[in-house]
């Protein structure tokens, strides 16, 4: 009896391609399929809001009001007012990405009594109150029209409003400072660009390209002019520290920079920024910014 020849060498590369296909076929359909719900739904992982109900969590001692306007599109937005008597300076707050105002409110109060200052947050479209849902284009607004309520608040004009963005609220921040000017802008936490820090969370995909959302803050922060106090932890896992330095290195000066040594990102303000923060606002008011 004899055996078979062995196959071609051209049969055994055809079979071969043929077995190996199908597996390289689904990891790249899975790919293709995960890239294409993260494109679909990417205003759900960059806008993480929580509605609140009718509570607004606080009492008449806290001494904060409800504001209630409308962006220029007609949303309805929420904002709470922490107003101090005699205020050293109006500053508009801009939160990060998830959660809501209630989750600020201590920290807000302690900056009030320990600054002096009267402080407006806002929620932006789809947080807390605010109605709507989130996007790049209707957060600047929203932004915009809060430091517009804020001046009207204080009998101040809008350019005289300093300016304080956490996280995401750093990049609404950077965007409205660099277009309108501010007395003062302080950055807590932020990024060079919302597609930089994507593509940290997300390195195997080409989030640089695709997103929508871009809050290009590296581009346009050396169009302002003024003051600048920024802040980062060094254990920041979120936003790497390394993106806020690469922000801070483009800005122009007067601007500080302040370590927080071992910090998380989602870690509560150290106290030990309480003295940069009344320094810068002592230089904002001598030099008459």
């Amino acid at each position: 009896m004899t055996s078979s020849p062995p196959p071609e060498p051209q049969a055994q590369r055809s079979l071969l391609r043929k077995r190996l296909l199908p597996l390289i076929r689904i990891p790249i359909l899975v790919y293709i399929g995960l890239l294409s719900l993260m494109l679909l739904f990417e205003n759900r992982l960059v806008y993480r809001p929580t509605p609140s109900g009718e509570n607004s969590g606080h009492t008449p001692e806290d001494k904060i009001r409800d504001l209630f306007f409308h962006s220029p599109d007609g949303t309805r937005l929420h904002a709470w007012y922490f107003e101090s008597k005699t205020p050293k300076a109006h500053v508009l707050y801009l939160h990060g990405n998830a959660g809501n105002l209630r989750g600020r409110k201590r920290d807000l109060m302690y900056l009030r009594k320990r600054q002096q200052i009267s402080i407006l947050a806002l929620d932006y479209r789809g947080y807390g109150k605010s109605q709507g849902s989130p996007h790049e284009k209707g957060l600047l607004e929203d932004a915009r029209t809060a430091r517009k309520i804020l001046a009207q608040e204080a009998g101040i004009k809008e350019q005289d409003v300093i300016l304080y963005g956490r996280s995401l609220g750093g990049g609404i921040a950077v965007q409205l400072a660099s277009r309108d000017g501010a007395r003062g802008l302080i950055l807590q936490s932020t990024f060079s660009s919302l597609p930089d820090v994507s593509a940290h969370l997300y390195p195997w995909f080409p989030v640089r390209m695709l997103m929508r959302n871009r809050f290009d803050s590296l581009s346009v922060i050396d169009r302002y002019p003024g003051p600048l106090l920024q802040s980062h932890g060094t254990e920041d896992e979120v936003i790497p520290y390394r993106f806020g330095k690469r922000l801070h290195q483009k800005a122009r000066s007067p601007k500080w920079w302040v370590d927080f040594p071992g910090t998380g990102h989602n870690e509560p303000t150290p106290k030990l920024f309480d003295a940069p923060i009344e320094k810068f606002l002592n230089f904002l008011s001598t030099n008459g910014s």
